[in-house]
C-alpha cells in the first residue's frame, strides 16, 4: 500500500505554540488559496477560542484542509476540526485503497487502541509491538472484524495516524490519541446506558 503523507512538508511534531507571525507564515506556505487564507486569518482574529486552538501546527494544518474541502465553512471547535479532518482523510484514502479494508473497522480499532494506550500509559508513549499486536488480535477475534492485526497496523501507519519507532507503536500526535480515546469512552458509556453509538463519527 502506498499513501501520500498529508504532513510530509509540515512541522507536525513541533509542540510549541506559534506566534501570530508564525501562523501567517504557516498559512502562506500551506494554504494555496489566498481567499481561504484571508478567511482563516479573519476568523482567528475574530474568534479568540479558535485563535488559541490553531497555534498548534497540526491543528492549523487540519483546519486548512477542512476549510479548503468544506467550501470555506470553519468548524466551531477543536473536536469538530479533528473529526472533519479525519473524515476527509478516510474518504481520500478510501478512493486509493487496493486492499479490501473496511474503514469503519479501522476506525473502531483506532478508537480501541487509543483508549487502551491511555488507560495503560496515561499518555502517548511508545507501546511494545508484541503487546499492541496481542491486544489487537484479541479484540479482532472477539469482534469478528475482517482484518488482520498487520493489515490494520500497516494501514494506520500509511494513514499517518500511527507510527512505529523501532519495536514500539504510538500515535503520530497526542491529539489523535485523545480524539480516538474520547470516542471509545463515549461508545462504552453509551453501550452501558443502552444506546447504540456505532459509527457515529462516520455517519
Amino acid at each position: 500500500l502506498a499513501y501520500s503523507n498529508e504532513f510530509k512538508n509540515s512541522p507536525v511534531f513541533i509542540l510549541q505554540k506559534m506566534e501570530d507571525f508564525q501562523i501567517e507564515e504557516f498559512l502562506a506556505k500551506n494554504c494555496p488559496k489566498e481567499g481561504i487564507r484571508a478567511l482563516i486569518i479573519s476568523e482567528i482574529k475574530r474568534n479568540i477560542r479558535l485563535g488559541k486552538i490553531v497555534r498548534v501546527p497540526l491543528l492549523l494544518k487540519m483546519l486548512i484542509n477542512v476549510v479548503l474541502s468544506n467550501k470555506g465553512i470553519i468548524p466551531v471547535n477543536k473536536v469538530q476540526i479533528i473529526k472533519k479532518f479525519i473524515q476527509n482523510l478516510y474518504e481520500r484514502e478510501n478512493k486509493k485503497m487496493t486492499a479490501d479494508v473496511d474503514i469503519r473497522t479501522i476506525h473502531r480499532l483506532l478508537c480501541f487502541i487509543a483508549f487502551k494506550t491511555r488507560e495503560v500509559n496515561g499518555a502517548n508513549v511508545g507501546w511494545k509491538s508484541e503487546d499492541v499486536e496481542a491486544i489487537l488480535e484479541d479484540r479482532i477475534e472477539k469482534s469478528r472484524f475482517k482484518v488482520s492485526v498487520y493489515e490494520f497496523l500497516d494501514f494506520s501507519i500509511d494513514l499517518n495516524i500511527l507510527v512505529k519507532d523501532g519495536e514500539k507503536y504510538s500515535f503520530i500526535h497526542e491529539l489523535y490519541q485523545e480524539y480516538y480515546a474520547s470516542e471509545e469512552i463515549y461508545r462504552i458509556n453509551a453501550t452501558l446506558n443502552g444506546g447504540n453509538p456505532a459509527t457515529q463519527t462516520l455517519g
